[in-house]
């Protein structure tokens, strides 16, 4: 039985130290589409100087309703205190708190009930000093800005509310918990404006909160329609039950200032609501991207005499150097072809390669990829099953010893010869060759199609349509090559063809028809390559992609074992939602975050110093795979750096009281400690030590104690103080590269969670 006077004994404790960092990626060649809905800037009146809650966006979902009263004072009114153009509105709850003040509409506006039920953005600048309800309410309890909330369970919203100093925004899910995101900032009550924007992807439940422009908070609710309000408030919450605001019931009078109401239907990603932030008055553009990624990277058909190694995917990847450094005469135009008019002859004393090798190729071979070869050869070198940079050469792009580099064909023996690489420090598999098991040096024309799944390490090799073998092999971003060789091996480390060459071995024989891919064909589109030689599996359209990823470092002192360094990717959402598993990794594979449909985790490594942290983090390519192993599936490359976080950053956190082990202390004694200047949060945490009693709370620095904590469990305790520095400045990350396409796109700020 628990006392007030009763005893505790607190053996253990921790101190500690987390860094959160974070970007937010639109990866891919799109991004999300979204559509200005209403837009309401409160700068006209009517003729008696009330308040006109005209849509400026031209869609007409004017608001048809305003009431007040109650009190002396309450109700709607114009102000010239404004965020953005003359005017802005102040609602007002009277001289006794007790009125009302609400605008609404008497026409249900369906635009914006079908925004709000599905993905959506919802922007508004607001100054109050107002403290209505509790922090961590859900949003129906506090001061309603904007809401649609129907009592009882329901499939319903209120996307902006004021709990306590906090912004709360909650999606219904139809039952009798809701889903509640309440902001970090517990002080947008200061009597200031600030803009607050809250956003829902419906696909992947994935909510946001922004605050000035920053985000600031993220969870996750129903993926439901959020179909079931009838009506939509602004300034107090009514019966969203009720079609008609004139005979509904309010409560949760907002009092304070409102401008610039903005609804979007999708979701703006942060630079757009940055955007908003620092252009108070603006909209954002709608946007409606229709990509088509150009899965064909190069096509060398080896049909213009003129021109031997011309890309003919449009792409402008061509062949253009042409060496006979091995003692050949150069690769030749030859009309035995299988495809076209021409095929190109490989003289075992020469190789075609690039005078400066394209990023795309790179980038391609390095990640998922499909290479396609016609091939007519006679000449053997080698054994049947040898390591592929030993033999012929035919696509090539190997760095001596180990590394992360590629043979993604060659001839072994009378076999097809398929390598990939490994990290040499932290290898998985080391070289994996994967070997074939048909001849394909018996004189005539044989179709070769190698794929890689950088994802899932899986490898396949297809013979004449059919697939011949596979394997499973190092999962890395195969990045080291700067230069490839066709037709012989080269030394993939040597930008300069001058320098690439090592003297084979050549391959000596007929290629045609080089198509290469960065994605895994499937077998259909292999068997059609196969049945049409010289024609090319058109390009995919996958869908756009919004990736929000956050990185935290944590730095701990336990009294046991000491201090330790450990680090996490997460996915805070990710869009479109996981067919099969998305995930982040770091360069070595240190540091994952998963999701799935049936959720997802993140996992990481202690370890002992931090340089070992900041090396993971900074030494090679992060990636970011969507759908891992689906015929969609779509990979991302990224690089972080660090600076400016030292050990001298990471000062002690001491407990001071309780004392660590010690006994006979009183249920309710304040907690103390110290700790450094400058982080951004001070989070703590009491619980027994058989997890039966878990609590948790928040403070702003400079605090040292826990006045008032909760009273602890009889038996013993452990108390843990974290100094949370919420984006940290010092980490950056380069802008993710879409393998699928090898063009950056677009990265917003770094992340405040």
């Amino acid at each position: 039985m628990r006392t007030k006077t009763g005893l505790l004994s607190l053996v253990s404790r921790r101190a500690g130290f987390l860094l959160l960092a974070g970007g937010l990626f639109w990866a891919g060649s799109a991004r999300a589409d979204h559509t200005l809905v209403a837009h309401f800037a409160f700068d006209t009146t009517d003729a008696q100087n009330d308040v006109q809650g005209t849509d400026s966006s031209g869609n007409g979902n004017d608001m048809t309703y305003g009431a007040g009263g109650g009190d002396a004072g309450a109700g709607v009114f114009v102000t010239s205190d404004a965020a953005a153009g003359p005017l802005a509105i102040r609602f007002s709850a009277g001289t006794d708190g007790t009125g009302l003040g609400v605008l609404s509409w008497t026409i249900p506006p369906t635009e914006l009930f079908s925004t709000l039920a599905g993905s959506f953005t919802v922007s508004c600048w607001i100054k109050t000093s107002q403290v209505f309800g509790s922090e961590g309410d859900p949003a129906y309890y506090g001061a309603g800005i904007v809401a649609a909330d129907v009592p009882g369970p329901a499939f319903d919203v209120v996307p902006i509310a004021l709990t306590g100093g906090e912004i709360a925004f909650t999606t219904g899910n139809g039952g009798p918990s809701d889903d509640t995101l309440s902001s970090m900032d517990d002080n947008v009550n200061d009597g200031k404006y600030h803009l607050v924007t809250v956003t829902r992807n419906m696909s992947t439940g994935d909510k946001i909160i922004y605050i000035d422009g920053k985000l600031d908070n993220t969870g996750f609710g129903t993926t439901s329609l959020l179909d079931s309000p009838q009506q939509i408030d602004i300034g107090s919450i009514g019966n969203g039950g009720n079609p008609n605001p004139v005979v509904s019931d309010f409560y949760g009078q907002y009092v304070g200032d409102l401008d610039d109401l903005q609804f979007y239907s999708g979701v703006l990603n942060a630079n757009e609501v940055a955007f908003l932030y620092h252009n108070p008055g603006s909209t954002v553009p709608d946007v409606s991207y229709s990509p088509i990624v150009p899965n064909l990277v190069a096509h060398y058909a080896f049909d213009d005499s003129s021109n031997i190694g011309a890309d003919t995917s449009g792409n402008g990847n061509d062949l253009d150097f042409n060496s006979a450094v091995g003692g050949g005469n150069g690769v030749a135009f030859s009309a035995s072809a299988e495809a076209g008019a021409g095929a190109a002859y490989f003289d075992g004393g020469s190789f075609l390669t690039y005078s400066g090798a394209p990023a795309s190729v790179l980038s391609t071979l390095a990640s998922s990829f499909t290479l396609s070869v016609w091939i007519n050869t006679t000449t053997t070198v080698g054994q049947d099953g040898d390591l592929a940079f030993h033999d012929q050469g035919i696509v090539a792009c190997d760095i001596p010893g180990l590394a992360k580099d590629s043979v993604p064909m060659s001839l072994t023996g009378s076999g097809i010869g398929f390598n990939t690489g490994d990290d040499p420090a932290h290898f998985q598999f080391g070289d994996d060759t994967l070997s074939s098991y048909a001849n394909v040096a018996d004189g005539t024309y044989h179709h070769v199609v190698v794929t890689r799944d950088e994802a899932t390490g899986i490898k396949q090799i297809y013979i004449d349509g059919n697939l011949n073998v596979s394997d499973t092999a190092a999962t890395y971003y195969l990045r080291d090559p700067v230069e490839i060789g066709v037709g012989a091996q080269i030394n993939g480390s040597r930008a300069d063809p001058n320098l690439a060459d090592i003297g084979g071995p050549y391959y000596q024989g007929l290629l045609d028809d080089i198509q290469l891919y960065n994605r895994v064909l499937t077998a259909d589109e292999i068997t059609y390559l196969h049945l049409n030689p010289g024609n090319v599996v058109a390009g995919a359209s996958p869908a756009p992609v919004d990736a929000d990823v956050g990185f935290e470092i944590y730095y701990t002192i336990d009294p046991t074992y000491g201090g330790y360094y450990f680090a996490f990717p997460y996915i805070s959402s990710l869009s479109p939602a996981p067919t099969t598993t998305n995930f982040v990794s770091s360069p070595n594979r240190a540091f994952i975050s998963s999701q799935s449909p049936s959720g997802g985790s993140p996992s990481g490594n202690a370890m002992a110093s931090l340089s070992d942290i900041i090396d993971e983090f900074t030494n090679g390519y992060w990636s970011i795979v969507v759908n891992e192993g689906a015929t969609n599936e779509q990979i991302f490359h990224f690089q972080a750096s660090v600076s400016g976080l030292t050990t001298n950053l990471l000062s002690p956190v001491q407990i001071l009281v309780p004392a660590n082990g010690a006994t006979a202390v009183a249920t309710n004694t304040p907690f103390q400690w110290n700790g450094p200047a400058g982080f951004s949060l001070i989070s703590v945490s009491e619980e027994s030590s058989n997890s039966a009693n878990q609590f948790f709370n928040t403070f702003d620095p400079p605090a040292t104690n826990w006045p008032s904590p909760p009273e602890a469990y009889p038996g013993t305790n452990n108390f843990s103080v974290t100094y949370v520095f919420i984006s940290f400045p010092g980490v950056t990350f380069s802008s993710p590269v879409d393998s699928a396409s090898s063009s950056p796109s677009t990265v917003g700020p770094l992340k405040r969670i």
